[in-house]
């Protein structure tokens, strides 16, 4: 879906400055096309509502590879529909959308916990005793989040500045920082043999299962 919206954004593009090329008059095609355009999107929308999202948990996850697309393509018509859409945005979603990789990853390992050993991580950390009262609850919430928030824009922030020592704009830079990766990590490599074959337990000349078969047979 990204591709055909990448692909199709030039001549959405040049669609919508048509339709603004005129006065905004009820009277003119243009207004027609859009009006009729932005109510035939939100048909589309309600349907897939009533007939998609409400349904039972297992039934709809069923659906939703083949229909996610509906709801964020509904939204990115509605939103540019207009030229006064368009010209106005909201600074907070662009400084939140900057964690967003972070944020993903960092809700299963600091967010929230597993449901045992080998588990899936679906209850939220617990940081405060007494989580089963209602005002404890939301003061562990409020601290398990705020970390997990702090934590994840830490983390943008170390990416952003590792990128830049590891792959700066210099290509020269980048090769040469290439091959001490490489270098590093066959090193590491090889010291991982040598420290595996050091401590590697051995049975003597029988070998492991001839110590094996002697235990057994008392």
């Amino acid at each position: 879906f990204g591709m055909v919206v990448a692909y199709s954004f030039p001549k959405f593009d040049a669609w919508v400055n048509a339709l603004d090329g005129s006065v905004a008059d009820a009277k003119q095609p243009q207004s027609l096309v859009r009006w009729s355009v932005v109510g035939a999107v939100l048909a589309l929308f309600f349907a897939w509502v009533r007939y998609v999202f409400l349904l039972p948990k297992f039934e709809y996850n069923t659906l939703h590879p083949y229909t996610s697309f509906i709801p964020i393509g509904c939204y990115i018509l509605l939103r540019n529909s207009t030229r006064w859409l368009r010209e106005r945005v909201l600074p907070a979603w662009g400084e939140v959308g900057k964690y967003t990789l972070e944020t993903y990853i960092c809700q299963f390992h600091i967010w929230m916990r597993t449901t045992g050993e080998n588990g899936n991580p679906k209850h939220l950390l617990v940081l405060t005793p007494n989580i089963d009262t209602p005002a404890w609850f939301w003061i562990n919430f409020a601290l398990v989040t705020a970390m997990y928030l702090y934590l994840s824009m830490r983390l943008f922030k170390v990416t952003v500045a590792l990128k830049e020592i590891v792959l700066p704009s210099d290509v020269p830079k980048i090769m040469s920082n290439m091959a001490r990766v490489a270098v590093g990590a066959m090193g590491l490599a090889m010291l991982g043999h040598v420290t595996r074959s050091a401590f590697a337990p051995t049975a003597g000349p029988m070998g492991a299962h001839g110590a094996l078969a002697a235990i057994a047979s008392g």
